[in-house]
């Protein structure tokens, strides 16, 4: 039987990640395998893209284009770590960048999302974690919000897809982190 997860200590681990200061948290990304980072790059540039393709306010947008990035970026290694916590790693133990089959992680990610978006590996991220991950988007929007006051005549169609990649990105960097469970395993 599969280990139950404490939904309660993984939303307060997730809140003492979102806390921590900028330092703590470079400190973590440099201890991760690069095709990890490589990963956030990609999905944050993905995201970027459409966002752009499909924003109205491109005006707008513009004023605000590098905090919603900065964001998106956030998202995706919110998702890993989240997955992380919920395979009860230990960032600051674990040796990702020993990790030799995390190098095939873009490929294997690729070909998932050109096959059917991830789909395969969506449907293994509990429920509860989901909304969890959808939860935490809620804090990237406050974070726009309140470093540009601007942002709040954004069209409300427009922040939606904003929410909307925030959602996906975060989603894709749990899904990252199930990738590399396959290949490492």
């Amino acid at each position: 039987m599969p280990k139950l997860i404490d939904y309660n200590e993984l939303w307060t681990k997730l809140v003492v990640f979102f806390d921590a200061k900028p330092e703590e948290r470079s400190n973590f990304v440099e201890k991760l395998h690069s095709e990890i980072t490589s990963g956030f790059d990609t999905i944050t540039k993905i995201s970027m893209e459409e966002i752009e393709k499909k924003i109205q306010d491109a005006e707008l947008f513009s004023q605000i284009q590098e905090l919603v990035e900065a964001q998106l970026a956030f998202s995706v290694m919110t998702g890993y770590v989240a997955y992380l916590f919920v395979k009860d790693v230990d960032p600051e133990k674990e040796k990702f960048k020993d990790r030799e089959k995390t190098g095939k992680i873009g490929e294997e990610w690729t070909k998932s999302q050109t096959k059917n978006q991830t789909k395969e590996y969506l449907k293994d991220i509990d429920f509860v974690v989901s909304m969890l991950l959808e939860k935490s988007t809620g804090g990237r929007i406050n974070q726009i919000l309140l470093n540009h006051p601007e942002s709040k005549d954004t069209p409300y169609i427009d922040m939606a897809l904003i929410e909307t990649f925030l959602n996906w990105s975060a989603h894709q960097g749990f899904v990252l982190g199930l990738i590399e469970h396959d290949l490492n395993n």
